[in-house]
């Protein structure tokens, strides 16, 4: 898996970096092939701290967007959202996969 973490229009921080790094491993307990993640953290308007992140697993390509106070919540916020749209989309898969063997069954 392929982590890139880029910070656009701030200095970069070895432990923002380690932070965000250690949020997205934990992506991996709802899918197993997760090619690509993409973090991009910036300033946002008066203070604010937005995070950006693109996720490539399979075939599915997941957006995730959260702007807050501290650049921390933000990327905290940010994987969860992603996860949770990795989760159902899992859910959705293998809920196709178990009524196609039924079918089959019956």
């Amino acid at each position: 898996m392929g982590i890139l973490v880029t910070f656009r229009h701030m200095k970069a921080s070895e432990a923002l970096k380690q932070h965000c790094i250690n949020q997205i491993r934990k992506l991996r307990q709802h899918v197993r092939r997760l090619s690509k993640v993409e973090a991009i953290l910036s300033p946002a308007k008066k203070g604010m701290a937005m995070v950006e992140m693109l996720v490539s697993a399979g075939r599915a390509r997941i957006q995730g967007q959260n702007t807050s106070e501290d650049m921390y919540t933000s990327i905290n916020q940010t994987v969860y959202k992603v996860g949770t749209q990795l989760h159902k989309r899992q859910s959705k898969l293998r809920g196709k996969r178990h009524a196609h063997a039924r079918t089959k069954k019956e």
